[in-house]
């Protein structure tokens, strides 16, 4: 059984760039009135539903065909689930070059978030380019889904920046603050260019 979910971005298939399975999910989303359907990426999706769709996927099936019929919900608890389980975060390469904490705490010396996305492998800097794209599609349709540009960022941040699973709770917290003020940076310097 191929795994789609846990797999390295350089593994995966790729469709205009971007991750087969993203591409799918994200369509499926489209096709089901996802954006006009409130709370789209902050619900939680029904379990069963996502296991199932889940384990579709994950088969050796074309996945156009697994998320058919999906939720928008499902597919939108699918789709942070895909970033969470990466082998290595989005911003792994930028992490390593010692860029990110300084942008993220916003200490010295630090790169303005839009500035990072040229220290990412090509990938990577797709993926985040085609995540801005999204939210930003999300947010235009705040008066039916009730999810603006912050409230995205709150439900998106943590699965591409993600906490040390060893941090206490107060550190976390604070993580996810700063992440996602890191995210609605990012997203606000794609929305002006």
């Amino acid at each position: 059984m191929r795994r789609r979910f846990g797999e390295s971005l350089e593994a995966a298939t790729l469709v205009d760039g971007i991750p087969e399975v993203l591409h799918a999910l994200w369509a499926e989303i489209l096709a089901d009135g996802g954006l006009e359907r409130e709370g789209i990426f902050r619900l939680s999706a029904d379990e069963s539903e996502l296991v199932q769709v889940k384990r579709r996927l994950n088969l050796e099936m074309a996945v156009d065909e697994a998320v058919r019929g999906a939720s928008c919900i499902c597919c939108a608890a699918l789709i942070k689930a895909y970033l969470r389980e990466l082998p290595s975060d989005v911003w792994a390469a930028v992490r390593e070059g010692g860029h990110l904490d300084a942008s993220v705490q916003e200490t010295e010396g630090a790169l303005p978030p839009a500035q990072l996305l040229q220290y990412l492998p090509q990938r990577e800097a797709a993926l985040l380019l085609w995540l801005c794209a999204i939210m930003e599609q999300v947010a235009m349709h705040e008066a039916t889904n009730k999810m603006h540009v912050g409230a995205i960022a709150v439900v998106l941040a943590p699965n591409l920046l993600p906490c040390a699973n060893d941090a206490d709770p107060m550190t976390a917290l604070v993580h996810t603050q700063a992440t996602v003020k890191f995210m609605n940076t990012l997203l606000a310097t794609f929305r002006g260019s």
